[in-house]
C-alpha cells in the first residue's frame, strides 16, 4: 500500500497533536485497542491504516515517503482556539 504509515509515525503524529490513543480512536472511528496494538507493531488491515492516515491529514499532519511526520504549528494553534 502506498503512503502506509508506521507505528512510529502514528506515535509522532499523536504527540504533535497532543492526542492520546482514545482521542485518535474516537477521531478515526476505530477501537482504542486497534490503535494501541498498531503502535506496538501489530499492523492492521490496509483500510484501517488508510483511515488513521486520513484522520491525521485532516488535522494538517503530512507523512513523507522517507518516514517523516510534518505538521504546521499554525494549523495546530488555530485548532485549539
Amino acid at each position: 500500500m502506498e503512503n502506509r504509515i508506521t507505528p512510529e509515525q502514528c506515535r509522532m503524529a499523536r504527540a504533535a497533536l497532543k492526542w492520546d490513543t482514545r482521542k485518535l480512536a474516537a477521531e478515526a472511528s476505530v477501537g482504542v485497542n486497534t490503535v494501541s496494538r498498531f503502535e506496538l507493531g501489530k499492523i492492521p488491515k490496509d483500510d484501517i491504516l488508510e483511515t488513521l492516515r486520513k484522520t491525521f491529514e485532516k488535522q494538517g499532519i503530512k507523512f513523507t515517503d522517507k518516514g517523516c511526520v510534518c505538521f504546521s504549528t499554525k494549523k495546530s494553534a488555530a485548532k485549539g482556539k
